[in-house]
């Protein structure tokens, strides 16, 4: 006999995972902890992350969503969530990487998008100095880059040879250099890297493989009821793997500043595990632990 698919009404944790949301940014903006305003850059980080992640889970939300019923939504669209998902990998990401030394790191990932944005101005400064019409902007990107040049102090001989500001890595680098000082957050990297980013960055770039495990579906003749099941499931497995990744980065910011949701966390965390795989793996593999929960029991072979 077949199993039946188990359906999640996600209005089981829809508002509940909102209202997280919301009162995380509320939190971080006006009560963040003392201990951490000395590090320069956090807060802005945190809100922003938070904002951030919330934005796009709530446009995949869009484009997935079922109710109200819009003619103009269609199931391909759950194709084109891929991208956003993976944005939230690069947050969550940047979050643990960061956390293992936040003073020092929180520098470096902000000195790093310094350089950057200095190597746009330059760029733009390059081919359109000359214009009057764009005199403006380009005066106002210059005194924007002097004063975060002065925020978190970048030399002029730095700002002069711009390759003496490291980049930020991104997940590849951090796991091909080994730049975890916690073994343990390297194994976790590695996991999410192969489990979930991995996949999602391929279909991103539209590589081959990319093609053949999402596009492909899309030659399919429309009335093929076989085509509309497959788009479904592409569409159902980017919300849970956006929502799992947006409370994933919600514990991350509770248990760091000891914001006390715990409760929330862990009824959320329990509702998706009953229906995700992914998010089953991710919390058993981090999360149980952060939120004070005892390992599984394991299951006798």
């Amino acid at each position: 006999m077949g199993t039946q698919k188990k359906v999640l009404d996600f209005r089981v944790i829809r508002d509940d995972l909102d209202l997280l949301v919301e009162a995380l940014v509320n939190l971080v903006d006006r009560d963040f902890p003392p201990s951490l305003k000395s590090i320069k850059g956090l807060q802005p980080f945190l809100l922003v992350s938070l904002l951030a992640a919330r934005n796009i889970y709530e446009a995949i939300r869009h484009l997935a969503a079922d109710k109200p019923e819009d003619p103009s939504r269609k199931v391909e669209f759950g194709i084109a969530a891929t991208p956003l998902a993976r944005s939230l990998v690069d947050l969550l990401t940047t979050l643990i990487f960061m956390r293992e030394d936040l003073a020092s790191r929180v520098a470096w990932y902000h000195r790093a998008g310094w350089r950057e944005l200095k190597e746009d101005f330059d760029r733009h400064q390059t081919s359109y100095g000359t214009d009057p019409a764009w005199r403006d902007w380009l005066n106002g990107f210059g005194r924007a880059l002097e004063a975060s040049q002065k925020i978190y102090g970048i030399t002029e001989a730095e700002a002069a040879e711009l390759s003496k500001v490291k980049f930020w890595p991104i997940l590849g680098k951090i796991l091909r250099d080994k730049l975890c000082l916690d073994p343990k957050n390297q194994e976790f990297l590695a996991y999410l890297n192969d489990w979930v980013y991995r996949g999602l960055s391929a279909d991103t770039h539209v590589s081959a493989a990319g093609i053949i495990r999402l596009h492909g579906f899309l030659l399919l003749p429309r009335r093929e009821e076989r085509r509309k099941d497959i788009l479904l499931k592409l569409k159902s497995d980017r919300v849970f793997t956006a929502t799992t990744l947006l409370v994933a980065l919600c514990t991350e910011v509770n248990d760091l500043c000891k914001y006390k949701r715990e409760d929330k966390l862990k009824y959320l965390w329990g509702i998706l595990k009953e229906y995700w795989g992914e998010a089953t793996d991710l919390f058993d593999r981090r999360y149980r632990t952060m939120l004070g929960l005892t390992p599984p029991t394991p299951t006798t072979p």
